[in-house]
């Protein structure tokens, strides 16, 4: 477990350390380029689905009135949701086998083409426990392993925090046709918990985000200043997980989102997914993705996974 955290958590950055002084594991440094470690674990539990978590990373919290939709519904401003791949300094380890915990200082987000950031530094730090089954390190407390390994009867707790700064980067955004201004989100929080419960072949596991934002507005022309709000957002998903047979698998997967902006509806989505291993290294996967409030808005995909 502990390889494998360590690997998952090395696979983005320039430079990682392991263990460089004091008890085994529990030191570990990240140097480079990296997704911030606060939202490793949302990935980490993304094993049987091939559609992302929209709500949790890919929400624009940016607008007139707070943000309205996902970031794949515009091109600019880029979702902040939670910002990702920014040089950063991170630590994180394991503590009594059962603890595991990482904080981090990451450079500031850009607005994109071409804009550079501010000289801010976010932080960000995360810390969950686990009860029963398997350590984060191996440790299996003197039980015997499972002869089926992905039996882990356990439950997994833990809280997340991201504090951002974007001052002086300009989100240009239009208020009405030929009328545009610049919005700059002076400072920001990402605040959440999760859990993960293993009972037998089922993995249920879930995770609560709230997100304030504190919004300028500029004129794009003069650079005076216009107006400020703080609107905040809530984001949450559940999935449940199940093993049929060691080769087969399905997925289910309920995710809402509450927009800064109190004007629009929230988003909820329903993932329903069965993958099959179909040989080493091999995996199908048909997914079935539906807009719960826009029947009409679906889609039915099969994917192929090969990993060499």
């Amino acid at each position: 477990m502990a390889d494998e955290i360590h690997h998952r958590c090395n696979q983005h950055c320039g430079i990682g350390i392991d263990s460089p002084f004091g008890p085994e594991n529990l030191f570990h440094f990240r140097i480079g380029r990296v997704n911030p470690n606060v939202g490793e674990f949302f990935v980490e539990t993304m094993k049987e689905s091939d559609a992302g978590i929209e709500s949790i990373f890919n929400y624009n919290p940016i607008g007139i009135n707070g943000g309205t939709a996902l970031g794949a519904d515009a091109v600019t401003p880029p979702p902040i949701s939670i910002p990702t791949k920014a040089p950063a300094f991170e630590v994180y380890g394991i503590v009594s086998h059962r603890l595991f915990y990482t904080a981090g200082v990451m450079g500031g987000i850009s607005a994109g083409n071409g804009q550079f950031g501010n000289n801010s530094k976010d932080l960000y730090a995360r810390v969950d426990y686990k009860f029963g089954g398997m350590g984060f390190d191996g440790d299996m407390g003197g039980r015997e392993a499972p002869e089926k390994n992905w039996r882990d009867n356990s439950f997994r707790i833990g809280a997340f925090a991201y504090r951002g700064n974007a001052s002086g980067v300009n989100f240009s955004t239009t208020v009405s046709p030929g009328n545009m201004v610049n919005i700059q989100d002076d400072h920001f929080w990402r605040v959440g918990g999760f859990a993960s419960g293993f009972i037998g072949d089922l993995n249920v596991f879930g995770v609560y985000l709230t997100g304030k934002d504190t919004l300028r507005q500029f004129d794009p022309t003069s650079g005076a200043f216009l107006s400020q709000i703080e609107p905040d957002y809530h984001a949450f998903f559940v999935e449940a997980d199940y093993v049929f047979y060691p080769w087969l698998h399905g997925a289910a997967r309920y995710e809402e989102l509450t927009p800064g902006d109190r004007t629009v509806p929230s988003i909820r989505t329903g993932t329903f997914t069965v993958s099959a291993l179909v040989r080493a290294n091999v995996k199908a996967m048909l997914e079935y993705q539906r807009d719960l409030r826009e029947a009409q808005n679906h889609s039915l995909n099969a994917i192929l996974r090969m990993a060499f």
